[in-house]
């Protein structure tokens, strides 16, 4: 199983809310993950080692709403909440944000077949 080792890089899973799936890294900044999500950012963890990041504005800027990525969380996990706009996974460590292993990029990606 590979694993990101880079604290520069985030090795990250992105699904717009028009459904459009893609494995990206982005640098492990602040800014580039509001560029992400169009703003704000919130993250919520959805369990073995994964956060979901959106836009924590998402239902007052009026966003359109991620049927895809709600699918995927709630396969994952016993995920309910709703989410807005463009979203990405990111791995969880305990004070910091981590890059996706290949593990959990097959785990995810699972649940996308499942919602297709």
């Amino acid at each position: 199983m590979r694993r990101y080792k880079s604290d520069k890089q985030l090795h990250i899973l992105k699904i717009t809310a028009d459904g459009i799936v893609s494995v990206a890294n982005i640098p492990n900044t602040l800014q580039a993950m509001q560029e992400v999500v169009g703003g704000y950012i919130e993250a919520v963890y959805i369990g073995m080692g994964v956060n979901v990041i959106c836009n924590e504005e998402g239902t007052l800027l009026r966003l359109p709403y991620n049927e895809k990525a709600v699918n995927v969380c709630s396969g994952f996990s016993d995920f309910h909440t709703r989410l807005f706009g463009t979203i990405f996974f990111v791995g969880a460590a305990s004070d910091r944000f981590r890059s996706l292993d290949d593990m959990q990029i097959k785990e995810l990606l699972k649940y996308l077949e499942v919602v297709r």
